[in-house]
């Protein structure tokens, strides 16, 4: 193999992770404008009904950023009171799509057939507003707190 040949391949590699560091600080520009706010200002409307959420940071997973708001659906109750009893709703970035995913995440009750995980949306950067997400997460609490029994 040439030299030229061997350099193909590292280039196509650099271009690629080039790519993907570009769209995750996009990607996490878009959460702290647009979307931590919105999380927050759920995780402040659940607090006053008497639950009990959890906003997590943004963070990098190997299968790309994510932030979550999570809470037990059941007033005053604690993550980890319940033995894996969350609903969470998660904002994830796919670079390999240039995607924005709102995930929602319940049904974790003991005996149930686990977790519902399911895409409820997915949108472009640009698409990714307050409004998509409030709607987004006015939904997941429609479907998870129905879902709680």
């Amino acid at each position: 193999m040439t030299a030229a040949a061997r350099q193909q391949p590292d280039a196509a590699a650099q271009i690629q992770r080039a790519q993907e560091t570009e769209f995750y600080n996009a990607f996490n520009l878009k959460v702290l404008a647009d979307v931590a706010p919105v999380l927050l200002e759920f995780a402040s409307n659940l607090a006053s009904e008497g639950y009990v959420p959890r906003v997590d940071d943004l963070r990098l997973e190997p299968d790309g950023p994510f932030t979550a708001v999570c809470f037990v659906p059941a007033k005053g109750r604690q993550i980890g009171d319940d033995h894996g009893v969350v609903n969470a709703f998660e904002v994830r970035g796919n670079a390999a799509t240039g995607m924005a995913e709102l995930h929602g995440r319940y049904d974790h009750r003991p005996g149930a057939d686990g977790a519902s995980r399911e895409v409820m949306l997915g949108v472009t950067l640009e698409e990714l507003t307050p409004e998509t997400v409030s709607l987004a997460l006015t939904e997941f609490l429609a479907r998870s707190l129905g879902s709680s029994g």
